[in-house]
């Protein structure tokens, strides 16, 4: 419907002016309500029940996609209905025109361009007052993106519903007014909470409740408690870690929020937990026996040193040290030793109280710290328990092993107030009880300091001689037995202190043993001699003893080519007595060395023969050149008929292997006699020489002489 206007020059009389101003009006007040209706994607309609015709606005042609020119009736407003609406939508319409009432429905309108879109339609139905005409007009709403907005909504809601259901961790979302508005799947898992109770969004105070009443709030950490005391939030962020009855540890977490709301998150840290327990369990346990080790050891005596000195008591350390395990762990392989270890361990735990500790140190040592001690004897009394508990024979597969422990003993605070001290003075002990023969105990005595300090000065003045090479070498003349010619000399560390004197060869030559001089004493031994024999007019062969400790350097027999080569000694004269610990120790090791050594031309004799417990297998293993009779059995032929049996048997053993055999510890003409009428080879000892410096013997070392 066009509305005329005004041309310039009119005349307009006052009635027309009114109703140009009206138009006027009417047409402002159309634009604006089409301006409106195109902001608000609403557009409004009315239709004649009656004529079928009907009137769209604007927006509401645009929403339905119809035509400005497009004469409205029925049809084309149906047909712009989806399909699948448009039989809802006619029953819809025909229910509330026969009625006369209020209309509201959602439908899909498919535009020209193919374009669904979703409107919401809202009419009403009146009747003129005759009833005869039905006039029906409402709006319509386009609400499409309303709809997909809140699609997207839901998407995201559902997409963070399982986000949030499939977290690792349990979460809590608390508002300000203290309603817990969200609660995954996690939280409720780990917390074990209803679901039902969370679902209606409750308060968090009453979370909190269920869960006092649920767990035992006592085997609760403080930090948890506080928490609950405080009513379960906080102003400022916190961690702390609770361990639920059933068993789960949970870090839990809260974050405040600035608008007075809180996160709070539940992780699940058991087997972290678990994990960190069993490695703090592995750097304080020992891993073959599970006992506790060093660490652990002082750290339980030094807590129980601090309770004796604020409540009174005493306590005692025992240190032990296995014996002969060592010569388990070689002639029967580390996995045997392994067994014997975690079996002594077990004997060692039953044969104390349940609240006393047993460690182990490393290797073959062990520990037993005693809590309560009222008695010296009661300590002696467990020891010598401990030693016949220990010596028991195991059984290793089909093989029988029996070793023997020594103990030590240090009480406090009878012998110390603290960790240190006693532990140091079991030690000692310890020390004794071996030096005294093994298989023995012994309480610790404060005699035992100064000898150990005395030993350690000791120690450190045979560095020095070695470094120094002020020790001396005295030879001792190895004859033939049948003619008595010198064919040689057994060569012998000697060692005259500055201060002490003499000091007898058992004493430093096992003090070398221990701390390892050994190694180069040895070294120093057999260079010196072969320098010296290198200077002889006579070819006469040197004797060097070698230690167990130095077949060890795997690299030996090169050291000791070496030394030949810097003195320019054939390795014919040279010739290495080894004892049968050297075999037993290390068995594969040893027969490979002395192997090597004897294709360089030495000659190999085997020491103390017959005081071994393997001595007939040892032979049998290597082809030794010599045998050498221990001088236990040459001394005591004169008064037992079963020392000259034994050395007959020893002699007829060694000829049948074609090995040459060597008597030590002849003293007497009697003594030389049988030897030489039994067939022995070669004889030493004080009746044929004692052992002096190399200048009292220069007439043999240049000149031909017998006995």
């Amino acid at each position: 419907m066009l509305i005329p206007t005004l041309q310039s020059g009119d005349v307009v009389a006052p009635p027309m002016r009114e109703a140009a101003q009206v138009r006027t009006s009417l047409a402002e007040a159309n634009r604006l309500l089409v301006m409106a209706e195109e902001m608000a994607h609403v557009g409004h309609w009315q239709f004649d029940q009656i004529s079928g015709l009907g009137y769209f606005s604007d927006e509401a042609r645009r929403m339905f996609g119809f035509a400005e020119d497009l004469k409205i009736t029925r049809e084309p407003v149906l047909m712009a209905y989806h399909p699948e609406d448009r039989a809802r939508v006619l029953g819809l319409l025909a229910d509330h025109v026969a009625a006369g009432t209020r209309f509201e429905y959602p439908a899909r309108i498919v535009q020209p361009s193919g374009e669904v879109r979703e409107l919401l339609v809202r009419g009403r139905c009146d009747r003129d007052p005759a009833g005869t005409s039905v006039v029906t007009f409402g709006t319509v709403l386009d609400v499409t993106e309303i709809r997909r907005t809140e699609q997207r909504l839901q998407e995201t809601s559902t997409l963070l519903t399982n986000t949030l259901n499939t977290m690792d961790q349990g979460l809590l979302m608390v508002d300000a007014d203290g309603i817990v508005q969200v609660c995954n799947a996690r939280a409720i898992e780990l917390l074990e909470l209803p679901a039902a109770m969370m679902q209606s969004k409750p308060s968090f105070s009453t979370v909190v409740r269920y869960q006092q009443e649920q767990d035992d709030f006592r085997k609760s950490d403080l930090s948890f408690q506080h928490w609950v005391a405080s009513g379960g939030l906080e102003s400022r962020p916190q961690t702390y870690e609770r361990e639920r009855p059933n068993g789960t540890v949970l870090e839990i977490r809260t974050v405040p929020l600035l608008d007075g709301s809180a996160v709070r998150t539940f992780t699940d840290i058991t087997e972290r937990k678990q994990n960190e327990r069993r490695i703090a369990h592995m750097a304080r346990h020992d891993a073959l026996t599970d006992l506790p080790n060093r660490t652990l050891f002082h750290e339980c005596l030094n807590q129980r040193l601090d309770d004796m000195q604020r409540h009174g008591g005493g306590c005692a350390v025992l240190c032990l040290d296995l014996d002969r395990f060592k010569a388990v762990n070689d002639t029967l392989g580390h996995l045997a030793g392994d067994v014997l270890l975690r079996e002594v361990a077990g004997r060692l735990k039953q044969t104390v109280q349940g609240g006393d500790v047993v460690a182990r140190l490393g290797g073959d040592e062990f520990a037993v710290l005693i809590s309560e001690v009222d008695r010296v004897g009661a300590m002696s009394d467990l020891a010598a328990r401990l030693v016949a508990a220990v010596r028991v024979p195991t059984l290793i597969g089909a093989q029988s092993v029996e070793v023997g422990v020594s103990v030590g003993i240090a009480l406090a605070p009878e012998h110390g107030a603290d960790g240190e001290t006693v532990f140091r003075r079991a030690d000692l002990a310890l020390y004794q009880a071996k030096a005294d023969g093994r298989g023995t105990f012994k309480v610790f005595e404060f005699g035992f300091e100064e000898r150990a300090a005395e030993r350690l000065s000791l120690e450190s003045d045979l560095r020095h001689a070695i470094s120094s090479e002020t020790l001396a070498l005295h030879y001792q003349p190895q004859a033939r037995s049948d003619t008595g010619e010198i064919v040689g000399f057994e060569v012998l560390a000697r060692w005259t202190h500055p201060t002490r004197g003499p000091i007898a060869p058992a004493t430093f030559i096992g003090l070398a043993e221990e701390t390892g001089l050994v190694m180069p004493l040895g070294e120093l031994v057999l260079r010196a001699a072969c320098r010296e024999a290198a200077g002889w007019v006579r070819p006469l062969k040197i004797a060097v003893n070698l230690s167990p400790r130095q077949f060890s350097e795997t690299d030996l027999p090169e050291r000791i080519l070496a030394i030949l080569t810097e003195t320019g000694l054939s390795p014919a004269r040279l010739e290495l007595e080894v004892t049968e610990t050297v075999i037993i120790n290390d068995l594969s090791r040893a027969l490979a060395i002395l192997c090597r050594l004897k294709a360089m031309g030495i000659r190999i004799s085997m020491d103390d023969f017959g005081t071994g417990y393997s001595s007939l297998a040892t032979l049998q293993a290597f082809p030794f050149d010599k045998i050498k009779i221990d001088r236990s059995f040459v001394s005591s032929m004169d008064a037992n008929p079963q020392s000259k049996a034994i050395v007959r048997a020893v002699l007829g053993l060694g000829h049948s292997l074609k090995m040459g055999v060597v008597a030590e510890g002849v003293e007497t003409a009697a003594q030389l006699r049988f030897l030489s009428k039994a067939g022995c080879d070669e004889v030493q000892g004080y009746f044929i020489g004692r052992p002096q410096p190399v200048e009292a013997f220069a007439d043999l070392t240049h000149a031909i002489d017998k006995i």
